[in-house]
């Protein structure tokens, strides 16, 4: 395996590891065992962004199992009569939110809408 492929396989399974803060270069070059400028000799900005979404996309993969427990929860908190986890549980799951409806009466004017929007919002 050459240098390169090795090095790009040590930063998506970095990258990739939920556990991980999001790296800095100096971090992805000490990861790689180099210095930042041998990790810019063999990876581009170009480089850098796709190695990054790969990373992304094994994170997001790795969450799934995660996520699944949590979801277990809120479905177990749900049905245990919980308001605050029913609600969350259809805004996640079911695509549900909240409608907010405003009155309207006689003639209506774009600052007036933006006037009445606004003190409805400071009364929630």
């Amino acid at each position: 395996m050459d240098a390169k492929l090795r090095h790009k396989n040590k930063i998506i399974e970095f990258i990739g590891n939920p556990e991980n803060d999001f790296p800095t270069r100096t971090k992805l070059a000490e990861v790689c065992e180099i210095t930042e400028q041998g990790l810019r000799k063999h990876f581009t900005p170009d480089d850098f962004m796709e190695l990054e979404q790969e990373g992304l996309e094994l994170r997001r993969k790795r969450y799934t199992a995660h996520a699944a427990k949590v979801d277990k929860g809120l479905i177990k908190k749900a049905e245990e009569g919980d308001p605050a986890a029913c609600k969350l549980f259809y805004q996640r799951l079911e695509g549900w939110n909240e409608k907010h409806g405003v009155e309207l009466s006689g003639s209506v004017t774009l600052a007036g809408l933006i006037a009445d929007l606004n003190k409805k919002n400071k009364k929630e």
